[in-house]
């Protein structure tokens, strides 16, 4: 079964997947909940579409704006932290609290805090050392990239006695 999108009326037709699949050679889904996740490709026209019905039809228009972020979630697998990154995209000073500002957050602060608490203290220290916010958030995203961690994986093995032959 094909949902239809809330806010944009529309439900993907099979040209549109075949469209995504084929001749944009990107078969990438959303984030999502089930197997029928939406394609991305579909998921921003729907966004796109979104957009047109509130009256956005360039990009210059995109502002932080509630009706605006409405329209981009409304969309199956879009939400607040891909709202916040579209905005970062366009030149808009932002955060994307992912986990790369996650771990830099828990590194520092000994805790993860609510999402918006850590938006306002990356937005806040941007400030304080006249740096634009996006590029503190790139500054932490690149310095913990750096950053060796152990997988899951070889955390798991640690925790598992070993065996010798």
């Amino acid at each position: 079964m094909t949902s239809t999108n809330s806010q944009t009326g529309l439900a993907p037709s099979k040209a549109q997947r075949l469209a995504s699949e084929k001749v944009l050679d990107n078969q990438q889904t959303l984030r999502g909940r089930g197997s029928n996740r939406p394609l991305k490709a579909l998921g921003i026209a729907q966004a796109a579409q979104a957009f047109v019905n509130i009256g956005i039809t360039i990009s210059s228009q995109i502002a932080d704006d509630p009706e605006q972020k409405t329209a981009w979630c409304s969309v199956e697998g879009l939400g607040k932290e891909t709202w916040h990154y579209v905005l970062m995209l366009l030149g808009k000073p932002d955060v994307k609290v992912d986990t790369m500002i996650r771990r830099f957050e828990e590194d520092a602060v000994g805790k993860q805090l609510s999402v918006d608490v850590t938006r306002k203290l990356v937005k806040d220290t941007a400030r304080t050392y006249k740096v634009g916010a996006t590029d503190l958030d790139h500054a932490i995203w690149a310095w913990q990239r750096k950053q060796r961690r152990p997988s899951a994986r070889s955390r798991d093995r640690s925790l598992t006695p070993s065996r010798r032959p």
